[in-house]
């Protein structure tokens, strides 16, 4: 949102709305694309467009309220969710703020449930390469990537890999498992 304010033109101070195009609609000169200029930028467009109905115009943009930066993680978290980028947020921020990865029982122990090796994030409509193993547990920098504007962050369960074990076995039924699992450790 901007204060757009036209010095000795009282009635032509508005706020507007940048659109989710980028453009604005203002008085007399119409729409005006806004985003991707400074505002010195969008000032002076709004000068040369308001030239041709006042004599010298002076133009003041002040910025109101900035878009808020977001970002989506959903899956294996404790809560998962659309969150606020407030400054610089990495990989490991994201799944913090989501309250970590989710945990379960397993053969009698407290796991994490996160398949990690599957992990992705999307930006922009592309996945972008990381490896969430290494920047979550072993503290690889390179892969502990900042979250952008529309990331969204997927962490799949673990207990979604199964296997099925049936036939002459003692209790023959699926069997949720991490990692990689061999022919003998499923039988």
């Amino acid at each position: 949102v901007i204060d757009v304010v036209v010095f000795g033109h009282s009635d032509m101070r508005k706020e507007i709305p940048v659109r989710p195009d980028g453009k604005i609609a203002y008085l007399l000169v119409g729409e005006v694309q806004a985003e991707g200029l400074s505002i010195d930028e969008l000032q002076q467009d709004l000068e040369d467009r308001l030239a041709t109905y006042l004599r010298y115009p002076r133009v003041d943009v002040i910025l109101k309220k900035a878009k808020e930066a977001r970002f989506t993680i959903l899956g294996a978290v404790g809560r998962p969710g659309v969150y606020s980028i407030k400054g610089p947020t990495t990989l490991l921020d994201g799944v913090a703020m989501a309250q970590g990865l989710s945990q379960g029982q397993y053969e009698g122990s407290t796991i994490e449930i996160a398949d990690l090796e599957n992990a992705f994030v999307v930006r922009r409509g592309k996945v972008v390469p990381v490896n969430f193993e290494l920047a979550i547990h072993r503290g690889d920098t390179r892969h502990n990537i900042l979250v952008e504007d529309g990331d969204y962050l997927y962490i799949p369960s673990s207990l979604a890999q199964e296997v099925f074990v049936l036939g002459e076995v003692g209790q023959p039924r699926s069997y949720g498992f991490r990692g990689r699992v061999t022919l003998m450790e499923a039988v």
